[in-house]
C-alpha cells in the first residue's frame, strides 16, 4: 500500500482570478472545523471548542521530542476519516516533509491503527491514504519552489482543504543562510500562506522548534559566561512569516506543546486572532496521536 504518486509542480504560480470578500467568507463559513481528535487540544483552537476553523493558520511550537509531529499527524488522520464517513469527496491533505519525521510508512502505520482500533475495515485506511498527498522537502531550494508552486498546484487540486508543513524551521535554521535571503525565504512563505488560505479556502498547520537563548538581567542577548544568564525557550522562526488575519474567517494561532514539572504534556495558546474556550489544556499521547487523559 503506497501514497498517490502525486507532486506539487515545479513551475511558477498563475494566480486565480480574484474573489469578493462576501464570497470568501460564505465559503469559509460553509466549510467544517479541522480536529485533532483530542477535544482538549480542539478547545484550545476556537470559542466553539471544535477545533481549527477553516481557512486558519496554526504554529504548533516546542522543543524536540514533545509531540509536535504527532499532534499535526492527529489534524490529518481524524479528518479524512471523517470525510469518509461523510462521504465527502474533499477534505485532501497535502503533507510536506521537511525533515523526515512525517514519513509515508507513519501515515500509513497510524491510519491502519485507526482503522483498527474503530472496527473499520482495511479498505477505509487505504482510502484515507489515497486522499493525502506527499512531499518530501530536502533543502531550501526545495522549499523555495514548493511554495512558488503550490498555488498552481491547489488550483488543480481543489479537493484538498489542509496543508501540514512539518519541521518548517529545519531548512531556515541553517547559518549557510544570510539574513537577507532568510528574509526574503519568510516574505515568500507569508504571502504564499496568505494567498492560499484566502483564495482556496485550506488550513495550514506547521510544526517549528523552540531555541534556547540566553538573556542578560537587562533582557539583552547573552552568553554562557555572563553571570546571571537567563536562559529562556523562544521561537527558532520569530513570527516574521506569519501572515496578518484578514479577518474574512481565517484565523491565526500559535500554540506552545511542552512537559510541565510532573512530566505532564501541556498545551497553551500564546497567541490567536479569536478568542477560545480555554487557553492551556493538559493531554496526552497514544499511538493514533493526541487524545484526553482517560477518566479516572
Amino acid at each position: 500500500m503506497a501514497l498517490p504518486a502525486r507532486t506539487v509542480g515545479q513551475g511558477f504560480p498563475s494566480l486565480a482570478p480574484s474573489k469578493p470578500a462576501s464570497s470568501l467568507l460564505a465559503t469559509t463559513s460553509a466549510a467544517l472545523p479541522i480536529s485533532s481528535g483530542c477535544p482538549s487540544l480542539d478547545s484550545l483552537l476556537s470559542i466553539h471548542g471544535d477545533g481549527l476553523p477553516p481557512a486558519s493558520i496554526l504554529e504548533l511550537l516546542g522543543p524536540p521530542g514533545v509531540g509536535k509531529t504527532r499532534t499535526a499527524l492527529g489534524f490529518a488522520i481524524n479528518p479524512r476519516f471523517g470525510a469518509l464517513e461523510r462521504g465527502d469527496s474533499e477534505g485532501e491533505v497535502l503533507v510536506v516533509d521537511a525533515e523526515g519525521s512525517l514519513s509515508p510508512t507513519l501515515l500509513h502505520d497510524t491510519a491502519d491503527l485507526y482503522a483498527e482500533h474503530n472496527h473499520r475495515g482495511p479498505t477505509s485506511a487505504t482510502e484515507v491514504c489515497q486522499g493525502i498527498h506527499y512531499r518530501r522537502i530536502y533543502d531550501a531550494s526545495l522549499l523555495v519552489a514548493f511554495f512558488y508552486s503550490l498555488p498552481t498546484w491547489l488550483a488543480e487540486h481543489r479537493e484538498v482543504n489542509l496543508i501540514i508543513l512539518d519541521s518548517l524551521s529545519s531548512h531556515l535554521r541553517p547559518t549557510s543562510l544570510d539574513l537577507n535571503t532568510k528574509n526574503l525565504l519568510f516574505n515568500l512563505i507569508k504571502s504564499t500562506l496568505s494567498l492560499v488560505t484566502a483564495q482556496y479556502g485550506v488550513s495550514v498547520i506547521t510544526t517549528t522548534y523552540l531555541s534556547l537563548k540566553l538573556f542578560s538581567p537587562e533582557g539583552l542577548p547573552s552568553h554562557f559566561t555572563q553571570r546571571n544568564a537567563e536562559a529562556l525557550l523562544i521561537p527558532q522562526l520569530a513570527d516574521s512569516w506569519i501572515p496578518v488575519s484578514r479577518g474574512g474567517g481565517g484565523e491565526v494561532k500559535r500554540v506552545v506543546l511542552y512537559f510541565d514539572e510532573h512530566g505532564e504534556r501541556m498545551a497553551h495558546l500564546v497567541a490567536s486572532t479569536s478568542p477560545a474556550r480555554v487557553t492551556s489544556v493538559g493531554f496526552t499521547m497514544d499511538a493514533l496521536g493526541p487524545c484526553d487523559h482517560p477518566p479516572v
